[in-house]
């Protein structure tokens, strides 16, 4: 809290669109927004010389509703909506109406952690423990300062489990349900509490449960009666669908991109995941087979998104709220374990993750730079890492923007001053600019031609010291 109190109000992501969401419902008890609202919104951002951009009308971000003069916002409104307490308060206390996001996501965190320490019921008491480690070490912490939802939807799932073990099944559903307001495919876990609510036999409960999970379409229903559409967030200015592609290569980005995947900042959890899901399944825990089911649908659903880079503060902000379900697997894990394992186990928790979070703490914007463990991948043992050529990009030119084939190509040079290129992202239709760009060994121009012609997207090529310099 004192941190939140302490910190700035910028803009991180989406957080514009929350604000003018926030300031919407303060002004006329809706989230819809109007023309008059942007001199408002001017005024506020002139008074507090924060970062938060210019704007004008029509607002990026906003899609007209059957009411021209009323725009509806891509995103859900319940983040903005949880600000508000905070955003009538600090005015009075002489603080900017916009630090409301960073109280708001220190409130959403000390649920999540409260609720594990109070309401987490377990004859194991490592088991316990483990969730109340993970649960306050992890990269959750520095989302803080964000003006955006994640730490909301982390609390979300977190209470959803704690509820779910608690066997609450109904108050499990309303905590994903309300998750899945700002991320959808939380969707999944709602659905997976609601299914497990069958193991009771008791009808009522099942019909209470399953009223709950119907209020994941609230969103639907808002963006559809609004304005025609099921999904904005989903659909760009012109109303064509743009979308990612689910596979392979974005599930080993979420688990292990050296940037921005699980295992350079939850690595443990990597480790643990599949030892508590083979436990789990043995003694015929049903609900480690239902919640594998909805961590993989809340996965292959988030890899539809766009925009890889995802605007992420160290660990990837679609991962956030897929964290608690590995790490109740994890938990399931340790509790397992004999004392001595299991202590030994929770020390070097501590201790590894505590470096960590402290070696890799991100600066501002840092989803734009390689972090320290790419940067130290890309250079010794480029082969372990290829990501998503968006976040590659991103990354080695400091650019948020979509990835094309004509960017190729992009290459890593760990050293400016020999020129050296130890990863590259080339394409045969830009293969020229290779050569225009970089002094090419010939024998190895030669394999690199031949290379392309294998190749009809984008790939990856690891020079050997000295084979690819820039030209000077």
């Amino acid at each position: 809290t004192v941190h939140g109190i302490r910190t700035t109000p910028n803009r991180y992501g989406d957080g514009l669109e929350y604000a003018l969401m926030m300031e919407s419902w303060l002004r006329h008890g809706s989230p819809h927004l109007e023309a008059n609202d942007v001199p408002h919104y001017t005024e506020l951002k002139r008074t507090s010389g924060m970062d938060y951009p210019e704007i004008g009308w029509p607002v990026g971000g906003y899609f007209p509703s059957y009411n021209q003069d009323k725009h509806v916002c891509w995103h859900f409104c319940a983040y903005s909506f949880s600000a508000i307490p905070y955003r009538l308060v600090l005015p009075l206390v002489g603080r900017h109406a916009f630090q409301a996001f960073q109280l708001t996501n220190c409130a959403w965190w000390m649920l999540g952690v409260g609720a594990v320490m109070f309401f987490w019921k377990d004859t194991n008491r490592y088991r316990w423990f483990a969730m109340l480690l993970g649960s306050v070490l992890n990269p959750c912490v520095w989302y803080v300062p964000c003006s955006s939802p994640e730490l909301m939807c982390w609390s979300c799932a977190t209470c959803c489990l704690v509820a779910l073990q608690r066997r609450w099944y109904t108050a499990a559903v309303l905590f994903a349900v309300v998750g899945s307001w700002q991320n959808t495919p939380m969707a999944f876990l709602a659905l997976s509490c609601a299914m497990l609510s069958w193991r009771e036999r008791n009808w009522w409960l099942v019909l209470r449960t399953s009223i709950a999970a119907v209020w994941v379409f609230l969103p639907t229903a808002y963006w559809y009666l609004s304005t025609g559409v099921l999904n904005l967030i989903a659909a760009d200015s012109n109303g064509l669908h743009v979308q990612g592609e689910p596979g392979f290569s974005r599930t080993w980005s979420m688990m292990a991109d050296a940037n921005q995947g699980l295992l350079s900042y939850q690595p443990w959890l990597i480790v643990l995941l599949p030892l508590g899901l083979v436990q789990g399944l043995w003694k015929h825990r049903l609900e480690c087979l239902t919640l594998l089911l909805a961590a993989t649908g809340m996965m292959l659903l988030a890899q539809k998104g766009t925009n890889w880079q995802s605007s992420s503060m160290g660990l990837m902000r679609y991962m956030m709220w897929i964290m608690p379900v590995f790490l109740w697997f994890a938990a399931l894990a340790i509790g397992e374990m004999s004392k001595r394992w299991a202590i030994g186990v929770l020390v070097v928790l501590v201790l590894s993750h505590s470096v960590i979070l402290w070696c890799l703490w991100p600066v501002r914007e840092s989803y734009l730079e390689p972090n320290v463990v790419a940067k130290w991948v890309w250079q010794h043992a480029p082969l372990l890492d290829n990501p998503d050529p968006q976040v590659f990009y991103g990354r080695v030119r400091h650019a948020d923007v979509y990835f094309k084939t004509e960017f190729t190509p992009v290459a890593y040079i760990p050293d400016q001053t020999s020129g050296y290129v130890s990863k590259m992202l080339v394409h045969r239709d830009t293969l020229d600019q290779c050569f225009s760009q970089f002094l090419i060994r010939e024998e190895y121009a030669e394999w690199l031609k031949s290379e392309a012609t294998r190749h009809t997207s984008v790939f990856y090529v690891h020079p050997p010291a000295g084979a690819v310099v820039v030209r000077h």
